[in-house]
């Protein structure tokens, strides 16, 4: 089955990609658009394929937690010490890295590629 519409991946919190994100602006995922939006709104997570959260508050990221909860949201942090993400980078001195969640992927109903995974520095169970 062919997806369309905009692919949207959101920055809620502080923006730590700065104009490197901006690079994927109107690229595509299949015949999908890619759409960087940085959002404030907890309801608007509900829009989001991929959710970047930095920076913010446990209050405001266990809030956006049940708002996706039901929904396909993959959930991307830069804080390796945040558990329930689906995926974290981190930062080894001047290469970055992630880690990958497959308990929170499966609550989530997601799958990632074998090619994904084995990119992987550590999957974790």
């Amino acid at each position: 089955e062919k997806k369309s519409g905009d692919f949207n991946l959101c920055l809620f919190g502080k923006d730590n990609f700065g104009s490197a994100i901006s690079a994927l602006n109107n690229k595509s995922i299949g015949n999908q658009p890619i759409k960087i939006r940085s959002i404030s709104d907890i309801e608007a997570v509900k829009t989001c394929h991929i959710v970047f959260i930095s920076e913010i508050d446990r209050n405001k990221e266990q809030k956006i937690k049940q708002e996706i909860s039901s929904l396909p949201v993959l959930l991307v942090t830069d804080n390796a010490q945040r558990e329930h993400y689906h995926i974290a980078i981190i930062q080894d001195d001047e290469r970055l890295s992630f880690t990958i969640n497959i308990k929170a992927l499966k609550e989530a109903h997601l799958n990632l590629s074998s090619r994904l995974l084995n990119l992987a520095k550590e999957v974790t169970e």
